[in-house]
């Protein structure tokens, strides 16, 4: 349950679209291309990482708490994603 309002659509200004659904208790990443489904380990109730590349992803909450986008961290650049779906 904790999940459920992180999964959805994701897009960056350059119209790349990350998914994330959750399955059970694991939060799984839809890359753009043929890459498999990864799987987003927590860090804390807003930072996820993965374990196969440098990479983080960070949510941005409204007071509310619903989730309004999110930032991937990779290898010192930040690429800002808008919730589309």
């Amino acid at each position: 349950a904790v999940l459920d309002p992180l999964a959805g659509t994701f897009e960056t200004d350059a119209a790349l679209r990350l998914v994330l659904r959750r399955d059970g208790r694991r939060l799984l990443a839809k890359f753009p291309g043929d890459q498999p489904e990864l799987e987003l380990h927590p860090e804390s109730d807003r930072a996820f990482f993965l374990k196969e590349m440098d990479l983080q992803v960070v949510f941005e909450h409204e007071v509310a708490g619903n989730v309004l986008g999110l930032t991937i961290h990779r290898t010192g650049d930040r690429t800002p994603a808008r919730r589309v779906g």
